[in-house]
């Protein structure tokens, strides 16, 4: 239901009660999304951001077991997106099922336990996002701060059977080793007599596993045609 300017955020949360033939805490959903001080002024005169808040809030009245959302957090500023963010995770935690869709891949790596994505209406890959790394990034970055060394680091990282890559960025010896590898590719440096002094691991991001399942979606249609 689009929201209609001459009526205020109340009055809309009050006929969607009404139409889904339940009591709502008005007052107390007002204050989930934000619209407690824009309560009672005509949905007309509101922003993007506060008609975006409106409109969630709609979603939520009657606390739905499932939630299916598109783009929940456009035109919301910073701390619009913030709370948003949380009243999803909350409404989750309570057992509901929140579905959206959304652009911002961040925001979906951040707050989805599941992910789907879709190619041309088709849905090619739907799983947890470490489920999706496995298939389409095996291998994550491996960056290592050494202290004492007696010999280097980058021969004894190469000759590892889980690394595929080395080279050198500043102070750092970088490696891509196989996912699960971690722990045999730090051991093999300490039994060579090389210290860590710190390491960081660099996954793939979800942007990263979306253009790779998006390439490997695409070449498949190449080679059917």
């Amino acid at each position: 239901m689009p929201p209609y300017a001459r009526l205020t955020a109340r009055e809309h949360l009050e006929f969607v009660a009404d139409c889904k033939g339940v009591e709502e805490d008005i007052d107390e959903l007002l204050a989930d999304i934000g619209l407690v001080p824009a309560a009672d002024r005509k949905v007309g005169e509101f922003s993007k951001g506060m008609t975006q808040r409106l409109r969630l809030g709609m979603a939520l009245v009657g606390d739905p077991d499932v939630l299916i959302l598109d783009e929940p957090s456009s035109g919301l500023d910073p701390t619009g997106i913030s709370e948003m963010r949380e009243l999803l995770r909350e409404r989750a935690a309570a057992g509901a099922t929140v579905f959206f869709s959304s652009h911002i891949l961040s925001e979906v790596e951040e707050l989805c336990d599941r992910i789907g994505i879709l190619n041309d209406g088709q849905l090619v890959a739907v799983d947890t996002i470490d489920e999706l790394r496995a298939v389409a990034a095996p291998e994550t970055t491996l960056s290592i701060v050494v202290g004492n060394a007696d010999c280097d680091p980058l021969d004894v990282l190469a000759a590892h059977e889980a690394v595929s890559d080395v080279w050198k960025d500043d102070d750092r010896f970088c490696a891509s080793v196989d996912r699960g590898e971690k722990a045999s590719v730090l051991a093999a440096l300490e039994n060579d007599g090389i210290t860590v002094d710190d390491f960081s691991v660099d996954e793939a991001s979800l942007e990263d596993l979306f253009t790779a399942y998006m390439d490997g979606n695409r070449r498949a249609r190449e080679v059917e045609s």
